[in-house]
């Protein structure tokens, strides 16, 4: 009876959170697996930098000059660069900012602490 009692006030997530984490997630990974391919057939970039994959995390102009230094081009394509972060990335990116407010409110509804949170985090990232 104990046990029944505890699992009756535990907090549950809404359906709908983590659908929409799911739908985040899986447009941001098919932003990130479709990006080499894209350097590549566009710009000859076989082996793109760790810094142009990570395209999420940057914004227009760090993004665009790390195209300009690994084309090593004098007179790169700036537009066309700047034209796909603005068409594929910027989305991704703001998504990003949606998946941590939706993140925030689960921890909320779980009362978790600072400390708590980091430990998931950190099993994620490795």
């Amino acid at each position: 009876m104990a046990r029944s009692q505890a699992n009756e006030r535990r907090p549950t997530i809404p359906p709908h959170f983590v659908h929409r984490l799911v739908e985040l997630t899986s447009r941001q990974q098919e932003t990130r697996r479709g990006l080499p391919d894209w350097l590549r057939r566009e710009y000859a970039i076989e082996r793109p930098s760790n810094e142009l994959l990570a395209a999420i995390e940057l914004d227009p102009e760090t993004w665009v000059a790390e195209g300009k230094y690994i084309q090593g081009m004098k007179r790169p394509p700036t537009d066309a660069l700047r034209d796909e972060y603005t068409r594929t990335i910027a989305p991704s990116r703001a998504l990003t900012d949606v998946a941590a407010e939706l993140n925030d409110q689960v921890y909320r509804l779980f009362n978790l602490m600072a400390d708590e949170i980091k430990l998931p985090q950190k099993q994620v990232e490795h």
